[in-house]
Formats: structure tokens, C-alpha cells, sequence
């Protein structure tokens, strides 16, 4: 639905529903501002709309007249033209004089779309997740839990478990997060963690053409090391070290395109009549100049990880001086490996636990940036 409101006397829009919802929260639109929708008779307070404050009687001219059949109203100028005659995008339609100016102000605003500071986004990952980090963390642990659970099984049935779940599993994560982000704790339930089974045929071919995708991004990467592994075994050190450098480089291929489609998880999860093509073009035109931007996002997390790192490697380097001293004191006694390991166990679950804390806190925050992105990959045209 698109919507008008009255501005000094002056008809503004339009503006979707979303937008004209933000306009309310942030206050520019008040109970007596004059409002009108396609279906309105006439233009009217919002406030008689919503049950708020009498109208307030206002002068504003009026340019939208119901369409005739065969004619349309210009979103830019407010006349009437020719269906035929004007060009119709995303809901709307532009008459061929205002056909340029629109597209070239779409282009400039969807160039800030996306710009919120990263520090921002996790400030409001922070202040979604306000006494509620324990029931997102015991949420998100669920999840990683049944991930191992299914990929635990034998020889490669594991791997093909994890492949047939492993998006219903994703677009489940992607939909708790996006309501924790939206809403907290209050507008967010357990159960949202399986909204992926309830679309598991689309999951599964957007996880399924993920991983193709990322497998063809690879090639180049192991056909240098390939190359290079070679060249080492029949002593070509010069030329094994050059293809190992290519390999490198080439490193940024895929990490390239697992940025451009970052969002498709989030897509899926948040948008529910989008087939699994669209998904992928969504997230292309959202990610279009924003991938340093999630890339430096990732970052703010990495001193996270290596503190939640900390316990893993002191369970680590006592595990390493109980197995040295047993050996020295008692070489043939197996309690002592048992009572080091009963030694190095503790200290990597603490470690685990505290990356699902680390998870928990850039999930959001990712879906914050999603948030933030989301109106890019609607306003900029194809």
C-alpha cells in the first residue's frame, strides 16, 4: 500500500507501508496529520484512521483522482497520462518527463542506504538482546547442537544429513535473529529456530546451490594448490612456490562471492513468497558496494573469538604439562593421559560456550546490517 501525508500544506509521497510506519514512530507523523491511501474518499487525520485525535481541517490540494481504466497518476508530478504512455516500476508509474529525474533520485538514495555505522548495529544487537542473552544463547546453542547431531552419523551419511537439513537449520537461525533484532525477547519465541522446515523445499535448493556455488568458486584455489603440491614433489621449488601464491590470491574469488550472497538465509527467512532464484538476485543488488562494509562487521567479532579462544588454549597447555610430567613420573601409566584429558575437556567447553555467546551477539548485529540493506535491494532498479 502507498501512502501520502500532508507536509505544509503539501501532499508528500509516496511512501510504502514500512516507511509510513517509521514516519509515525520517529513522530514527523502525528494523530492530526493529514493522511490518504488509494480507497480513502478523502484525505484524513491519521489520528481519526488509528483512534487517536480528531481530524483538523487543513487545506490540501489534492493532485490523485480515482484512474480511469486506461489512465495512471505519475508518482513524481501527480498528473494523469495514458497507461500506455508511462512506465510502470515497483508498484508505480512514471510518465516519460518525470522517467529520468526518478530514476537518477532513486540511484542517489540508494547509494546511503546501508551506511549505518557498524558500531551502531551492534550497539542495537546489544540493546535487542537486554536481559535476554541467556535465552538467545540457550536458542542458538540448540541449534548448533542439532548441527552436530546430524552431521555426527558414520562414513558420509553425516555429510549428507547436513546437506539436506543444513538450510532448514540456516533459514531457522536467520528468523530467530531477525526477530530478536526487531522486536527482543517479547515479540521472539524457541520454536522460531524450525521456521526453516516449514520452507524446507526452498531451503534445501538455496543451500544446496550455496554450496555449488562456493565449490566453483574454489576451483581455481585447488587447481594452484593442486599444481603447486606437484611442483614441490619433483623438487620445482621456485615454481611450487609461485602457484602456492596464486592459490592465495585466488583465495578472494570465493570469498568474493560468499559476501555478494551473505543474505540469502535472511532473505528466505523474512521474505515468504520469494522463490529461490530471487533470493540469490536479492541478495546481489543488497551486497552491491556493501561487502567491505559486512567484511569490516566481521572483524569488530575476531578479538571476541580469540578471547573466547583464552580457555581453550590454558586447558591446552595444561593438558600439554600433565602429559610431560606423567610421562617423566610414570611412562606406561594410562591414568595419567585420563587425568589429563579430564584436564583439557573443561576448558573446551568454556571455550565453546563462549563462541556461542560470540555468535549470539554478531548474528544480531548481522541482522541488524540485513535491516539495513534490506530497502537498497528494493529501490535500486535492475
Amino acid at each position: 500500500m502507498q501512502w501520502y501525508y500532508a507536509e505544509n500544506d503539501q501532499p508528500v509521497g509516496p511512501i510504502s507501508e514500512e516507511d509510513f510506519q517509521k514516519l509515525v514512530e520517529s513522530g514527523k507523523i502525528t494523530a492530526p496529520t493529514l493522511v490518504w491511501h488509494a480507497g480513502m474518499a478523502n484525505w484524513a487525520a491519521h489520528g481519526s484512521i488509528s483512534g487517536g485525535q480528531p481530524p483538523r481541517a487543513i487545506a490540501v490540494p489534492s493532485p490523485l483522482k480515482p484512474d480511469t481504466p486506461d489512465q495512471g497518476t505519475c508518482c513524481e508530478c501527480g498528473k494523469q497520462f495514458r497507461l500506455d504512455d508511462m512506465l510502470p516500476y515497483a508498484g508505480k508509474t512514471i510518465c516519460g518527463n518525470c522517467k529520468q529525474a526518478f530514476f537518477q533520485r532513486l540511484q542517489e538514495g540508494a547509494r546511503q542506504l546501508g551506511r549505518t555505522p557498524n558500531g551502531v548495529l551492534m550497539a542495537r544487537a546489544r540493546q535487542s538482546l537486554q536481559g535476554a542473552w541467556w535465552f538467545a544463547f540457550g536458542s542458538v546453542l540448540v541449534v548448533n547442537v542439532l548441527k552436530v547431531i546430524a552431521s555426527s552419523a558414520p562414513y558420509c551419511i553425516g555429510f549428507i544429513i547436513s546437506l539436506i537439513l543444513g538450510g532448514a537449520f540456516e533459514v531457522g537461525l536467520a528468523s530467530f535473529v531477525l526477530n530478536m533484532a526487531r522486536k527482543g525477547k517479547p515479540g521472539t519465541d524457541l520454536s522460531m529456530i524450525f521456521d526453516g522446515f516449514l520452507r524446507f523445499g526452498e531451503a534445501l535448493v538455496v543451500y544446496l546451490l550455496y554450496y555449488l556455488l562456493m565449490f566453483v568458486a574454489y576451483i581455481p584455489t585447488m587447481m594452484f594448490v593442486g599444481g603447486g603440491v606437484l611442483a614441490l614433489v619433483f623438487e620445482l621449488f621456485t615454481l611450487g612456490g609461485i602457484l602456492m601464491g596464486l592459490a592465495v590470491i585466488c583465495l578472494a574469488l570465493p570469498l568474493f562471492v560468499s559476501y555478494t550472497v551473505s543474505m540469502i538465509f535472511f532473505i528466505l527467512a523474512d521474505e515468504k513468497s520469494i522463490g529461490p532464484g530471487e533470493v540469490f538476485k536479492k541478495s546481489y543488488k543488497m551486497m552491491r558496494g556493501r561487502k567491505f562494509k559486512l567484511f569490516r562487521l566481521h572483524l569488530r567479532f575476531l578479538g571476541w573469538c580469540l578471547l573466547a579462544l583464552v580457555p581453550a588454549l590454558l586447558g591446552l597447555a595444561a593438558f600439554a604439562t600433565s602429559i610431560v610430567t606423567t610421562a617423566e613420573a610414570h611412562a606406561d601409566d594410562p591414568w595419567g593421559v585420563l587425568a589429563a584429558m579430564a584436564i583439557l575437556i573443561p576448558f573446551g567447553i568454556v571455550s565453546l560456550l563462549l563462541f556461542v555467546f560470540v555468535q549470539v551477539y554478531a548474528e544480531c548485529s548481522i541482522a541488524n546490517f540485513y535491516d539495513d540493506v534490506k530497502s537498497r535491494g528494493q529501490e535500486l532498479p535492475p
